[in-house]
């Protein structure tokens, strides 16, 4: 059956709509439909691929609701029920009642899941819960503020979140994506009494905003990053950040002003300030200091041997990490105030960045034959400096490789792709090379930068046998 529809607008529409089939399906053809409410009980309903007002009650007892890539509107200016039996999926989605003190009660356990664009317009929705999977708008004239539905952000497309000037969801808050990334377009005042905000996979990105809420928790394989710089996350209750060994959190250039308490388990963090309020409590050995961070308290540094012990040639998995030659993984990642050794015991196995990182001091001697395969990141050496004698390869790629303290190699083969950099960046680096060593693919600049005294432990700079150059290699002195 076909409901053919030329309906101006939402005022036009059926007094009430039941789909009752035992077989069969019911289409709507035209790009405006409305109807005071709708029932389905059985059978297929196939939606306009235009707009679809409902301004009352929207009951799903059974049957196959298609969305048809259309847009439905949630209207009227009486209280609603919203009950789908568990579950159903919408494309686009406007709550928008016409009467702002009018609410649309979701059914008890019930999700709505909303693949296109969600829009809180008017009204208050209670209850339930919404999956948005694409962007999240609260218009100007929004009062769902006093409304308990939850608010979910999942799927795997990049989504927006964007506060016009209305008021906000006043339930809890989660984004829990398989990839993709959350970015907030706006400020997030996700602070109604006991709202709280959690972290279960994905990015979210405050690109330079302010988000204040409750307690915040982050999961294990999370990001939370600010890609503008920036902003500032309050937090009136609690920070609890829950990595494990072989899939840490990432907190990258967020700054957080916490009231309540401050955990970390197996973080990487970089460029975060916490020093606004609570201290974040870092110091259990399991996380990493990867540069620029305040308001973190971390363990000691120590030695970090790679061990690969999950075979996924991965720096930044703790697993790959042990606190002994040889020993057992699932230490730490290293960071700012850790050696990292490449030792004998570790004499096949490559290791890849997936990130910027940071050390103190990098030793690659023995029998050690690996790829130290920096890609498109940059690896940051502190004071300790750089202490290379092995056969094997380290590979700068695209990436830049500083080197605060003295650079100290012997014969080892320098691999990068055009662009690739060794900086020495200190006040008084020693660069000692017995041989140059043999450099790869294409390009390689290593820049001494200005202000610095560079001194050979022997001899003039110079390359000789068995060095070898494939490509260019320019030497900028006081660059």
């Amino acid at each position: 059956q076909t409901i053919t529809t030329s309906m101006s607008g939402a005022s036009d529409g059926l007094p009430h709509l039941n789909i009752n089939k035992s077989s069969g399906t019911v289409d709507v053809s035209g790009s405006i439909f409305s109807a005071t409410s709708f029932t389905l009980a059985s059978g297929t309903f196939t939606s306009t691929s235009g707009d679809f007002y409902v301004a009352g009650d929207f009951i799903i007892s059974g049957g196959t609701f298609n969305h048809n890539s259309g847009t439905i509107h949630f209207s009227g200016g009486s209280n609603d029920d919203l009950d789908v039996d568990s579950s159903v999926t919408f494309n686009d989605v406007e709550f928008n009642k016409n009467v702002g003190s009018a609410q649309l009660d979701i059914g008890s356990g019930d999700t709505i899941v909303v693949e296109g664009d969600l829009t809180f317009a008017k009204g208050k929705i209670n209850a339930g819960t919404i999956q948005a999977q694409g962007d999240v708008t609260v218009a100007a004239t929004s009062n769902i503020g006093n409304g308990s539905a939850l608010l979910q952000f999942t799927g795997t497309n990049n989504q927006t979140y964007t506060d016009a000037g209305g008021l906000e969801p006043n339930g809890d808050i989660t984004i829990n994506k398989s990839s993709g990334t959350v970015t907030l377009a706006s400020d997030a005042e996700w602070d109604a009494s006991n709202q709280d905000v959690t972290l279960t996979s994905g990015t979210l990105d405050v690109d330079g905003n302010n988000l204040d809420t409750a307690n915040l928790t982050i999961s294990a394989g999370s990001t939370m990053q600010n890609t503008t710089g920036g902003g500032l996350v309050s937090l009136s209750g609690n920070l609890d950040i829950n990595g494990t060994a072989g899939s840490h959190v990432t907190i990258d250039t967020v700054d957080f002003d916490i009231t309540g308490s401050a955990d970390a388990d197996h973080t990487v963090a970089r460029d975060s300030d916490a020093s606004a309020g609570t201290n974040v409590d870092a110091s259990d050995g399991t996380n990493t200091d990867a540069g620029g961070n305040t308001g973190w308290t971390f363990a000691a540094g120590s030695d970090l041997w790679w061990v690969n012990y999950d075979a996924d040639n991965d720096f930044f998995n703790a697993n790959n990490w042990a606190s002994s030659e040889g020993g057992s993984g699932g230490v730490r990642i290293p960071g700012a105030a850790d050696n990292a050794y490449f030792s004998d015991t570790s004499s096949s196995d490559d290791v890849t960045l997936s990130a910027d990182a940071s050390v103190l001091y990098l030793e690659m001697k023995g029998s050690y034959a690996g790829t130290f395969d920096m890609a498109t990141f940059d690896l940051s050496v502190g004071t300790g400096g750089v202490d290379l004698d092995c056969p094997g390869t380290l590979d700068v790629g695209t990436g830049t490789l500083s080197i605060d303290g003295d650079f100290l190699h012997d014969d080892i083969d320098w691999d990068g792709a055009s662009g690739g950099a060794i900086e020495l960046t200190g006040s008084s680096n020693t660069w000692d090379s017995t041989a140059l060593g043999t450099i790869s693919a294409t390009d390689i600049t290593f820049e001494l930068k200005s202000g610095a005294s560079y001194t050979r432990s022997s001899g003039n700079f110079s390359v000789s046998s068995p060095s070898t150059i494939n490509g260019a290699l320019s030497i900028n002195i006081n660059a």
